[in-house]
Formats: C-alpha cells, sequence, structure tokens
C-alpha cells in the first residue's frame, strides 16, 4: 500500500498577499528612511501595489523602471517629508555593444549577468537586435530593500 501526501501550492492570492505586507513594510521604512524601493514588479504586481498603497496618506508611491514606458518597474516610496527623488539616484544604464552577427538574445544577456550572481529583480535589460546595442538597467545597491546582491 502506497502513502499519497498531498501538499496545496501557494495560490496567486497568497503571493499577492505576501508582496502587499512587503509594501507595506517598505512604505513604512520609507516614513522613517524617507525613500524605500522594492524589487522590479511585473504590471500585475504593480497594479496591486498602487491599488493597495493609494489608501495610505502618508506616503507617495512612484512606479519606475529607469526609463519612461519600462514594462518592469519598481515601486519606489518616498516621505513628501523628506522631499522627492531622482532617477539617477536609484537607476544606472549601462549601453553594452556587440556584434549584430553574433545573434545575441535577451536570454543570453540574463543568462550571462545571473551567471555572474546579479539577481533578475536587480536587471531590466532592453535589447535593440538592429543595432548592435543594449541597455542594461542596474537598481544602485545602496537603496536596496529587496536583496543582498
Amino acid at each position: 500500500m502506497h502513502r499519497i501526501i498531498v501538499t496545496a501550492l501557494p495560490s496567486s492570492t497568497d503571493d499577492n498577499n505576501i508582496l502587499i505586507a512587503r509594501m507595506d513594510d517598505l512604505a513604512d521604512k520609507a516614513l522613517k528612511a524617507g525613500v524605500a524601493v522594492s524589487k522590479f514588479l511585473t504590471p500585475a504586481d504593480a497594479t496591486s501595489v498602487v491599488e493597495h498603497c493609494a489608501r495610505r496618506r502618508d506616503i507617495s508611491i512612484h512606479l519606475d523602471g529607469g526609463f519612461d514606458g519600462a514594462e518592469r518597474t519598481r515601486a519606489i516610496f518616498t516621505n513628501s517629508d523628506w522631499g522627492t527623488y531622482e532617477r539617477s539616484e536609484i537607476f544606472t544604464a549601462l549601453k553594452i555593444s556587440y556584434r549584430i552577427q553574433d545573434a545575441v538574445g535577451h536570454r543570453d544577456i540574463l543568462g550571462a549577468l545571473m551567471g555572474l550572481g546579479i539577481k533578475r529583480e536587480r536587471l531590466l535589460v532592453t535589447l535593440s537586435s538592429m543595432s548592435g546595442f543594449l541597455y542594461l538597467f542596474v537598481f544602485l545597491k545602496w537603496l536596496d530593500s529587496s536583496s543582498k546582491t
């Protein structure tokens, strides 16, 4: 006779509750430190965070991906008593050139960077395959509220 063990997988509701709790923690951190920043969020996560944090009057929330029109963004919480933030204080952009004939893809770039130990949440890669360059947006470590790497 075999025993079958069934475990429940986390639901998207559980994941969303964890995300919202983390964002509340970051908002509280911004009250004390002036600014706190999340990891890169998916569009759906960003929408949930904005809807939830709209109820809070003690902090401001900004979504920024390092450039206008970015799909993945970070939630930047600011305490208005401390002022605002500058994009250049949070993101660094690097332009990397490569040979067009090498056919470098998005996965190639992310794989190489993650192989160096850089966490995915810290990166946003914009690839222009026609012109032989890419832009890499990196979250500055001194503000990192979400990871150690």
